[in-house]
């Protein structure tokens, strides 16, 4: 209630520049927020227990200037869109992908998915994750899985894709899947180029020894072993071994004397 009235019942700056935008220049609008949320961030102390955007993250308080109109038209939903997708928070770009979805615009929903894959493996994940589930229960994206399969991560085994497809798949009342008559159920022939993309990848823990493995000899040879040769100082210094005691040779003749 504060960030939306402040003090004194006085509306913010940033959502009165927002109603402002909203008014007589909408297009300015996600740009402004962006570019504020960049200037945020930069000045932001270190030391402060908040976030650099306060308690509310600026496209929050942007969103809640937009859902203040009296009107809600098409324009407004395209304007939530930019608003969730110039933050950059992973959280509002799958809100913004799960509103493509509901809207049914597919080639916007690949965009997205392209452009905001790059930004994080984990969202990466998520929005790949996302788009199989609805590749495994219609048709409306096989036009651009030469660029949805590209997306698939690294970790993301053949096993986890069927997973994901299994749980998915849509339920017929009428026919069996294998032998459904209706033209939009999902074959192995679509699901194939995933899957031998994902089979023929090079697996991680092979690139950590790709090195060794390409190296001119496996096993490496044994190092030549080093002969010391004892110093003479050494060799005097060792302690010498006891000699047998033997009779002198005057001892001897005094024995045969007798």
């Amino acid at each position: 209630q504060q960030e939306e009235m402040g003090q004194n019942g006085v509306v913010p700056l940033f959502e009165l520049i927002c109603t402002s935008f909203l008014r007589f220049k909408p297009k300015w609008l996600p740009r402004f927020v962006e570019l504020t949320q960049q200037y945020v961030s930069i000045s932001w102390a270190y030391s402060s227990k908040e976030g650099p955007e306060g308690r509310v993250p600026l496209y929050k308080r942007a969103l809640g200037v937009l859902s203040r109109k009296s009107k809600h038209s098409e324009a407004d939903d395209e304007m939530e869109l930019e608003l969730l997708l110039c933050s950059k928070r992973p959280k509002a770009v799958l809100q913004a992908l799960h509103l493509l979805i509901r809207l049914k615009r597919w080639q916007r929903v690949v965009e997205v998915a392209e452009k905001f894959s790059k930004l994080s493996p984990l969202l990466n994940k998520e929005i790949f994750t996302t788009l199989l589930a609805e590749f495994a229960q219609h048709r409306e994206l096989d036009p651009y899985l030469d660029t949805l399969w590209p997306l698939c991560p690294a970790e993301l085994a053949a096993s986890d894709i069927l997973t994901v497809v299994l749980q998915h798949l849509p339920r017929s009342q009428e026919d069996p899947v294998p032998f459904s008559s209706e033209g939009n159920q999902l074959t192995v022939g679509l699901l194939k180029p995933l899957l031998q993309r994902v089979v023929q990848r090079p697996c991680v823990q092979d690139d950590i020894y790709s090195d060794a493995l390409q190296s001119p000899t496996f096993p490496p040879p044994t190092p030549p072993r080093e002969h010391k040769i004892p110093s003479k100082a050494a060799a005097d210094d060792a302690p010498q071994p006891p000699m047998a005691r033997t009779s002198s040779p005057s001892t001897l003749v005094q024995g045969d004397t007798a």
